[in-house]
């Protein structure tokens, strides 16, 4: 696959399994660095995989509203609730997480107000907040979760607990 397909594919589906070729992989690196990005590894229990993370990482400030552009609070509650479910332990590294379902999710979300959590799940997975659909019912975290900054990492470590807790966690 030629650097510029290998790009748009990366984009378009977030992640593609990693070049067996070392010269395939730097030129893969070279390709991204032209368009102000960086490869980050993923390990997953499928096998190593590559997203893209920024070159220029800029940290969440305190008056963002987090997430990209556009996300409503909701959209925002529902990535904190994922975050809770799929990453129970904070001192863990928060990809690849552990699988929920959107029926904890929605029992995670109902005491916030949010009703439309599908249509939230669908917003977080187009951003690579979470991953892609595979039909199994269940949610995970996406790449984009991966490439978060050391510092973004070690604030959401410390306020971890309080995150929306699923319905029967009793570690409050």
């Amino acid at each position: 696959m030629t650097d510029p397909v290998t790009m748009a594919t990366m984009r378009v589906w977030r992640t593609i399994r990693a070049p067996q070729d070392p010269v395939e992989l730097r030129e893969l690196g070279i390709a991204a660095g032209r368009a102000g990005r960086r490869l980050v590894e993923l390990r997953e229990p499928s096998g190593a995989e590559l997203t893209l993370g920024w070159e220029l990482d800029s940290p969440l400030a305190p008056d963002d509203a987090g997430g990209p552009p556009g996300a409503t609070d909701n959209a925002i509650l529902t990535l904190a609730a994922c975050l809770s479910c799929c990453w129970p332990d904070p001192d863990a590294p928060p990809f690849p997480g552990e699988p929920t379902t959107v029926h904890v999710l929605r029992e995670t979300l109902e005491p916030l107000g949010v009703k439309e959590v599908t249509r939230f799940i669908n917003c977080l997975r187009s951003w690579g907040y979470l991953a892609p659909d595979f039909g199994d019912g269940l949610v995970r975290l996406g790449p984009a979760v991966a490439v978060w900054r050391d510092s973004d990492l070690a604030r959401l470590r410390r306020e971890h607990d309080q995150l929306p807790a699923p319905k029967g966690d009793t570690s409050d």
